[in-house]
């Protein structure tokens, strides 16, 4: 093996070759040298070794001191393996995972930056559609009321799609963080249906929310807003209309458990398995079922996410197709 990885032929006898002969630079063999005094062993010793013709090649060198009776170094015994090609392969790896990390970086800062161009526009276009929603509902016609519900409706999907995006590419990049502080989540989720009581009113759905009237833990304002509301969403979109959804909680096992039912098209079991998954969006397309298709499928995948990071969880129970489906999500039971 010595014979070949030098570039000698099998057949000769190297005996009294000088070891001189393998290094190519010979600094490196006094750095070895005084190593291998240091420490009696060298393990993985990279350095650059010289073949027959005097082309360089890349050794590692495992050795140790072989001593005598009276413990007086006599000679080197170690192994020597070629290892250029795996030396290449490594740098080569080293720079292919710099540049993916620089295309990652660049795709995150072309993400940030396109989705806060879009992102201003889109909160103007939804602040006027509902000052004039709110306020001149009753001066406009039918037709003009249902062409800036439609507005609002999309503006406001398009608007929780980009901040998706953002979170899921700060959440991939480990920079998602939550500040939690001691907040009422009875109160958050009766906001968030007053919120989208118009959606709900377009799909002349009922909600019921049967909860506790103080549920006082510790939890990411914002972001747990968001669980409640994509599912909440997810109920509104997956039921056809004149529906019903129900809201209740428990408090059990240091737990906060919301459970939101709906008596929609509900989930097959492979499906169960998809939707918390990125883009696991459940195609409903031309399936002939009243509901709303629209979606980034992310929404989902980004609430699992956000319950781990609060030491949560988020789950889903459902019979089968148009069997209605109940979404659960449970929050640590925190007093301080």
């Amino acid at each position: 093996a010595f014979n070949v990885i030098f570039g000698f032929d099998p057949s000769k006898d190297l005996t009294g070759m000088s070891a001189l002969d393998m290094w190519y630079n010979p600094t490196d063999r006094q750095k070895y040298l005084k190593e291998l005094e240091k420490n009696k062993s060298i393990i993985n010793f990279i350095f650059q070794g010289k073949k027959k013709k005097k082309e360089k090649i890349l050794l590692e060198l495992n050795s140790h001191l072989v001593r005598d009776k009276n413990g007086n170094p006599t000679n080197i015994e170690g192994t020597v393996i070629d290892v250029s090609d795996k030396v290449k392969l490594e740098l080569t790896l080293k720079e292919q995972n710099i540049r993916l990390r620089e295309i990652n970086d660049f795709k995150t800062n072309l993400l940030n930056r396109t989705s806060h161009e879009l992102q201003t526009p889109l909160i103007s276009i939804k602040g006027f559609t509902d000052i004039l929603l709110d306020r001149y509902e009753d001066n406009l016609d039918e037709d003009m009321n249902e062409y800036l519900e439609i507005i609002n409706t999309n503006a406001n999907r398009l608007v929780r799609t980009i901040r998706s995006m953002i979170d899921t590419a700060y959440f991939e990049k480990d920079r998602l963080k939550m500040n939690m502080y001691l907040e009422d989540l009875s109160y958050l989720i009766r906001d968030c249906t007053k919120n989208n009581e118009r959606l709900i009113n377009l799909r002349n759905h009922s909600v019921d929310i049967d909860i506790q009237d103080v549920l006082i833990t510790k939890f990411d304002k914002a972001y747990i807003y968001r669980v409640f509301e994509s599912v909440l969403e997810n109920a509104i979109n997956n039921t056809p209309t004149g529906g019903k959804i129900q809201v209740h909680s428990k408090t059990q096992n240091n737990f906060i458990t919301i459970s939101i039912e709906d008596n929609g098209v509900g989930f097959t079991k492979e499906e169960k398995k998809q939707i918390f998954q990125p883009f696991g969006k459940i195609e409903r397309f031309g399936k002939g079922v009243d509901v709303i298709i629209e979606g980034s499928g992310l929404s989902l995948y980004l609430c699992e996410k956000i319950m781990e990071l609060h030491d949560g969880k988020i789950w889903v129970e459902s019979a089968g197709r148009n069997k209605g489906s109940i979404f659960y999500f449970s929050l640590p039971l925190v007093s301080d």
